[in-house]
């Protein structure tokens, strides 16, 4: 039995149902209005783990309906009155079906950290090391923190910072902003940071589901041309392209890399 069922954000669920969650022990159960669908429960009714299991099984009896669906569980702390995430979230997810840039540089022999969601988003192929997070600045800290220890290979950090309220979400890249010179200052000659997103949402537009606008890319490093248009790019593969490049492996399947622009003098 679950509560909740609607199509909805994470805060608004956790507010409207917090009360009864904590009563009933039920999971808040909501939807994004794609493929995704979203179970929150308090860590102290049941444990992280046992809850991840539960919910790898809501995905495995989907796929065997012949239903493709993502289902995330997302533990929460707090008092009823304000739940807010917990470490543990876990994106129980279908293998993708062809070849990722991950297993390219895992046949290539290149390392692939993965901090938060990222690792669960490709069911953990070609990556080395997951780091779960808690919180989303919390991702470009473990990146930063791991810079002087990982020799070479990728890292790729997933640093969600969107809110439901507009103000909120404006500190919140304020603060991810603030941060970058941490990371910029540990970058050694040879590295390049990639700064993109896969979709977003505008807190000041109404709706309850991404509204899927263009995102940035943002590319610099210590030796990297500075102020290069790199144009609206026809995919998103083409950063996976880029990174391949970088590293020496072998193209990916799909995608035009930019490096070449990127190159100074």
């Amino acid at each position: 039995k679950s509560i909740g069922r609607e199509v909805a954000l994470m805060a608004a669920m956790l507010r409207r149902y917090g009360v009864e969650h904590m009563a009933t022990g039920a999971p808040i159960l909501w939807a994004d209005g794609g493929n995704t669908c979203f179970l929150a429960m308090h860590e102290s009714i049941m444990a992280v783990s046992e809850f991840q299991h539960r919910c790898r099984e809501v995905r495995k009896a989907a796929k065997d309906a012949g239903i493709l669906l993502r289902v995330v569980a997302q533990p929460v702390s707090g008092g009823h009155d304000h739940l807010r995430p917990y470490a543990g979230r876990k994106d129980c997810v279908h293998e993708p079906a062809g070849v990722t840039m991950f297993d390219v540089l895992s046949r290539s022999g290149q390392i692939a950290m993965g901090v938060g969601k990222v690792y669960d988003l490709f069911s953990g192929r070609g990556f080395t090391k997951a780091f779960p997070i808690a919180s989303g600045i919390a991702g470009l800290e473990e990146v930063v923190g791991m810079l002087n220890k990982v020799p070479r290979g990728l890292l790729v950090a997933s640093v969600d910072q969107w809110s439901e309220e507009p103000t909120q979400m404006a500190r919140a890249l304020q603060e991810f902003d603030r941060r970058l010179p941490e990371l910029f200052e540990k970058l050694r000659p040879g590295d390049m940071v990639i700064v993109t997103g896969d979709h977003g949402r505008d807190g000041s537009l109404p709706g309850k589901t991404l509204t899927r606008e263009y995102v940035p890319l943002c590319v610099t490093g210590p030796k990297l041309a500075q102020g290069v248009d790199l144009g609206t790019r026809v995919t998103a593969a083409d950063v996976g392209q880029t990174i391949a490049e970088a590293l020496g492996a072998d193209r990916v399947l799909h995608g035009e890399s930019f490096l070449s622009a990127l190159k100074s003098g």
